[in-house]
């Protein structure tokens, strides 16, 4: 994503050449693109602007999402994009390809996952901090209907509970599970992809522990999450929790002293 130039910035990167091919993608389908606000070189995310993009499992589309902006007159509405990429040239189709999607009733759409769905369909299972997650079903039929594609099918919205600020979020695609990170409370939570059901929710709480959860990732046999968050006492904590049985509990945390990491780092992944 770019930073002051709202928009997606497609390139290749090789060991000789370095980076190539760079191209910016549009990503601003709605009728008021003044009401964008201003941003910086890195971007810091307010309300109107990116939050996160990801290719589908089957790595035909790419999907962005964009945070709406609830305190406009009128509310403007979070917004998911849906690029689908050219199968004869590998290049991720421009304006004229673009899919929009406004789930009612949402605001600042954030974190995001694509799952693979019934009938070539997929399911975008997405983070909101205003009220807690959401899954919005697109069939294979609406993937091939063109650009500016108003809605979806099937939309589920789940309000979390005493839920602060829940940004992230990540799938689970052994048991169809999206567990959100709350970066307000030391919580995770389990969310059904299939019902929108919350399966389970864990704290970590006690001495040394976070304060909230910033950013988190599934190992790659699912039976462990791994967050991070900023210490209460100062610095970051990796916290580890077991969700390889009904109830997820977390089991460990590891505060990170004497590195570049910091109360303030965000993002993290498995390798």
């Amino acid at each position: 994503m770019s930073g002051a130039k709202s928009g997606i910035s497609c390139f290749k990167l090789t060991i000789t050449h370095g980076r190539l091919d760079v191209e910016t993608l549009d990503s601003k389908p709605r009728p008021r693109p003044s009401s964008y606000p201003p941003q910086s070189t890195p971007p810091r995310g307010p309300p109107g602007t990116m939050s996160s993009l990801s290719f589908d499992p089957s790595s035909s589309a790419l999907y962005a999402t964009i945070k709406g902006i609830p305190g406009a007159t009128p509310p403007v509405p979070g917004t998911i994009l849906r690029y689908p990429v050219n199968k004869h040239t590998n290049r991720v189709g421009g304006p004229k390809t673009l899919q929009t999607f406004s789930p009612p009733n949402t605001a600042i759409i954030f974190g995001f996952d694509v799952v693979s769905g019934h009938n070539g369909g997929e399911t975008i299972a997405f983070t909101d901090p205003t009220f807690g997650a959401g899954f919005l079903g697109i069939p294979k039929r609406l993937q091939h209907a063109g650009p500016q594609t108003p809605t979806g099918s099937g939309f589920i919205r789940t309000a979390i509970p005493n839920q602060v600020a829940t940004c992230w979020s990540a799938l689970n695609s052994h048991t169809r599970t999206l567990w959100v990170a709350d970066g307000g409370r030391p919580v995770l939570v389990g969310v059904s992809v299939d019902s929108g059901a919350v399966v389970t929710e864990a704290t970590m709480a006690g001495a040394g522990a976070s304060e909230g959860n910033l950013d988190l990732a599934v190992d790659s046999a699912g039976g462990f999450v791994y967050s991070i968050g900023p210490a209460a006492v100062g610095g970051l904590v990796v916290n580890v929790w077991d969700v390889s049985g009904a109830v997820a509990k977390g089991v460990q945390r590891h505060r990170v002293t004497g590195t570049a990491a910091n109360a303030r780092s965000m993002g993290m992944i498995l390798v």
